[in-house]
């Protein structure tokens, strides 16, 4: 090969070495548009979809995303409304009835079953606003419920004293409400040979028990 070819060959080796490759291009963003929203704002939304201001009055103003927190609004009783002794009351009830309950069912109601159960009953959403007009038929209705606990076998063997107070503090009760305590000593004593009602044992409550209820209810009290 001749000097000359030789010296050409080498030329444009250099040359290509010294020629900087070309940059890569930066692709093109597509203009924003202006969008009107459904809530009747107007935002700019790029090419991509996403929405980079609001635009009020020919401004931009940059769109940041808030987090709100959920409100909780909690019911407001007023003087038409259970008091708040009516509301410590019903609350001893319903311990009473969460006491009982794991005693006689495998499934035991929670606080938030006998709640609702009394609610619903009442017509309410919430307990504190059970109307003060109602607020004995929702002791009566807790009673009750207290009752049908107590009546049961398993809840009699697994907890007889309980069951027997329950039965003297009903039996009391009534007595007095109902003015009936000498009709009711009558069938004691004829029944059991028993002037007090300490003097009885869980059977013999029980039937006490029962009598006094059916008093009750032909009385319609």
């Amino acid at each position: 090969m001749d000097e000359n070819k030789k010296a050409q060959i080498i030329a444009l080796f250099k040359q290509h070495a010294e020629t900087p490759e070309p940059k890569p291009r930066t692709p093109r963003k597509k203009p924003a548009t202006a969008v009107m929203t459904a809530g009747g704002n107007l935002v700019n939304v790029s090419g991509d979809g996403v929405v980079v201001g609001q635009i009020v009055a020919g401004d931009v103003h940059q769109h940041y995303e808030k987090k709100t927190s959920k409100v909780i609004v909690k019911p407001q009783p007023g003087a038409e409304h259970i008091t708040e002794e009516q509301v410590r009351r019903l609350h001893d009830l319903k311990d009473q009835i969460l006491e009982l309950e794991p005693l006689g069912k495998q499934n035991p109601a929670t606080p938030q079953r006998v709640w609702n159960s009394l609610n619903k009953k009442m017509g309410v959403g919430a307990m504190r606003m059970i109307p003060a007009a109602k607020f004995k038929a929702a002791e009566k209705y807790l009673h009750e419920w207290l009752g049908r606990l107590a009546a049961g076998k398993a809840v009699q063997k697994k907890a007889p004293d309980e069951v027997a107070k329950r039965r003297i503090t009903y039996i009391q009760t009534n007595m007095k409400k109902l003015d009936i305590e000498p009709k009711v000593r009558a069938y004691m004593l004829k029944h059991f040979d028993a002037p007090s009602l300490k003097d009885l044992d869980l059977t013999a409550l029980n039937k006490v028990y029962q009598y006094v209820a059916g008093i009750k209810k032909d009385l319609a009290v």
